[in-house]
């Protein structure tokens, strides 16, 4: 048995299986001399479309839809339910980041501000002196651990390529724009 979790309950008829035509109703379309039992075929196909109504509703997929959009609708959502790889998860895999991208922008603001100050210093001395200041102090241990990171969103900037931004955030590292 699976041990995944069903991410859609069903209620009513929609939580019974169909009852297979059954040997008696082959056993009486036989004497009355009927290839198939016509009748039970008509019965079942009948509840199956009752059923799928059902599923339309639980769903919410407009009647006014055509049949063809209807059963579109309906595979895209059943596999959405269904498929883990048509799923999206809810959170990232992993531990949580510790630098939301906020404190990454405001990181580097901070850097560009103590390296533009009255003494001009190199980015490793800014680096230093905001390690020892809050909230820097509470996210990182030591001046090289925040240049790593200017370092990563600088790259990770280059890759994500607003020139504009690219050219302010590189620009402010002293790395200027990426063309």
């Amino acid at each position: 048995m699976s041990t995944r979790k069903r991410l859609t309950t069903y209620k009513g008829a929609l939580a019974k299986p169909l009852r297979p035509i059954s040997d008696r109703a082959y056993f009486l379309a036989a004497l009355r001399g009927e290839a198939r039992p016509e009748a039970a075929i008509v019965a079942q196909a009948k509840e199956l479309s009752r059923r799928f109504n059902l599923l339309f509703d639980h769903y919410e997929i407009g009647a006014r839809s055509k049949t063809v959009e209807k059963m579109t609708e309906l595979a895209v959502r059943l596999a959405a339910d269904h498929v883990p790889g048509l799923q999206v998860m809810k959170a990232p895999p992993g531990r949580k980041l510790k630098w939301t991208s906020d404190d990454r922008a405001q990181l580097q603001a901070a850097l560009a501000a103590e390296m533009a100050g009255p003494t001009r210093k190199s980015k490793s001395q800014a680096a230093k002196i905001l390690v020892k200041r809050e909230p820097w102090s509470r996210l990182a241990k030591s001046a090289s651990s925040l240049l790593r990171l200017t370092y990563a969103t600088a790259r990770t900037a280059a890759f994500n390529h607003d020139e504009e931004s690219d050219f302010i955030t590189l620009g402010a590292l002293g790395l200027g724009p990426i063309k």
